[in-house]
């Protein structure tokens, strides 16, 4: 299998090409050329563990580039001191389930892809006596997970940049207290966006990029999404086996795209996904582009829910490409338009594409609050916001039974039930911990050369 760019004008490369680089060299996403089809393997895929389950999913898209003992091993040493046996869940709500995917070190879903990713740099920086220095943006879980899954390997640094009052004060305790030689935390004043906008820029100077062997954690990094089919194939596959008569709905939280998309080529390699609902809050770039047909970049709105707290959805470019037929020549000109505008128009062709799979549903933080105390009162369960944010999406919008991916813990949030909703939980002792810690980040200006010079001169 080989993978080509979302933007078309560049070769085709191979798995390991992706893995280590960041954007293609014409700016554009990278996605596997075609998606192998497992529509006939179901029936035994449901009988598999989760981690036998990714050893398949995995092997897929490697072009058994490893061994097969290799592999198995990569993926057992990612998974290994997740804290649930079943490493993701679902538990049943009557109308709903949630597949709770914060079972990990840093209690949120970012884990899943970022443990795996940073073993699999490690397996193949080794192997090819190479290094790699890492750099991302984050808007809340990506720096912390991230961080966890490379702290302390050999032959990688990691620069995570986040926005300095854009996410909770716990989700910055989490980055900011890990004290190891090879993780660099950045702070910025502005939003995730202002971040997002550094890395590509970053990313987009090749030169730079090669002489400093600079590689992606952020998910236009294919790999990240590549991992997190497995939580849909594994969860999908669970609920039918359960509801084999019900429609597989999802309903997810998001932002950047990146976990839905996820859901989107899990459909293409046969998961029968009935719908997928695009659930967003105040920030609602992408419940306007699939309602309304216009995706047009506002300015970024701090709410209760800050890893959702995103105006320019990177891998929404994915989907553009594979609902234009995969027109790489259309979406340069989409993206040329929208780095000149701020803005662009939606096809009715392509629209109407998107629209067989995806609702979308703007949520308030009305419904937000209301949804997280209603689940509360009756089921003594806490989610934390984001989750309630797919939750009262899909209950507006769906009467099915749906899943709904709870994508963090409600550890991470746990001065706003106080604060918000008057529920009044004891802190967890991992939490109370962190409150003890020094915090280490260098504060830098939003600007390019400024994070480029940092990167440099801690190298």
């Amino acid at each position: 299998m080989e993978y080509i760019s979302t933007r078309g004008s560049t070769s085709k490369v191979s798995f390991q090409d992706v893995l280590l680089s960041s954007l293609a060299e014409d700016s554009g996403l990278y996605l596997p050329e075609s998606y192998p089809n497992l529509s006939g393997r179901l029936d035994e895929l449901a009988e598999l563990s989760y981690t036998d389950l990714a050893f398949q999913i995995v092997k897929a898209y490697t072009n058994d580039i490893f061994s097969e003992e290799d592999l198995h091993s990569i993926i057992d040493r990612s998974y290994r001191y997740f804290q649930h046996e079943d490493i993701a869940p679902l538990v049943d709500f009557d109308q709903f389930q949630i597949l709770e995917l914060f079972h990990g070190s840093t209690w949120a879903f970012k884990d899943y892809p970022l443990q795996f990713l940073g073993n699999l740099f490690s397996h193949v920086l080794e192997a090819t006596d190479s290094r790699l220095n890492l750099l991302g943006a984050t808007s809340g879980d990506t720096g912390s997970a991230a961080i966890y899954g490379v702290k302390g390997k050999p032959r990688m640094n990691i620069f995570m940049i986040h926005p300095e009052n854009g996410i909770s004060t716990i989700q910055k305790l989490q980055m900011t207290t890990i004290k190891e030689n090879n993780v660099f935390n950045i702070s910025i004043s502005g939003s995730f966006d202002d971040g997002q906008r550094i890395v590509k820029a970053i990313f987009n100077d090749k030169d730079f990029c090669q002489k400093y062997n600079l590689g992606a954690v952020n998910s236009i990094n294919w790999v990240r999404i590549m991992s997190q089919l497995v939580y849909f194939f594994y969860s999908g596959l669970n609920f039918l086996k359960e509801n084999p008569s019900d429609p597989l709905i999802y309903s997810v939280p998001t932002g950047n795209f990146g976990n839905i998309f996820a859901g989107y080529v899990a459909k293409q390699m046969g998961l029968p996904i009935h719908k997928l609902i695009c659930a967003t809050n105040k920030n609602n770039i992408l419940s306007e582009a699939i309602n309304h047909g216009i995706y047009k970049k506002g300015d970024v709105i701090k709410t209760i829910t800050p890893s959702i707290d995103i105006q320019v959805s990177s891998n929404f470019e994915r989907l553009l490409f594979e609902s234009s037929g995969r027109n790489g020549t259309l979406i340069r000109q989409k993206y040329a338009e929208f780095e000149n505008s701020g803005e662009f128009l939606l096809e009715a062709d392509i629209l109407s594409n998107i629209r067989n799979l995806f609702d979308a549903t703007e949520v308030n933080e009305n419904e937000i609050l209301d949804t997280i105390n209603k689940i509360y009162r009756k089921y003594n369960y806490l989610v934390d916001p984001h989750t309630a944010v797919g939750i009262a999406a899909a209950q507006k919008t769906c009467n099915e039974k749906f899943i709904a991916l709870g994508t963090a813990s409600y550890k991470k949030f746990i001065p706003m039930y106080r604060d918000k909703i008057g529920i009044d939980i004891l802190t967890p002792p991992d939490i109370e911990k962190l409150f003890t810690k020094n915090s280490i980040y260098r504060k830098l200006e939003p600007e390019i050369d400024e994070i480029k010079s940092f990167i440099v001169n801690s190298l």
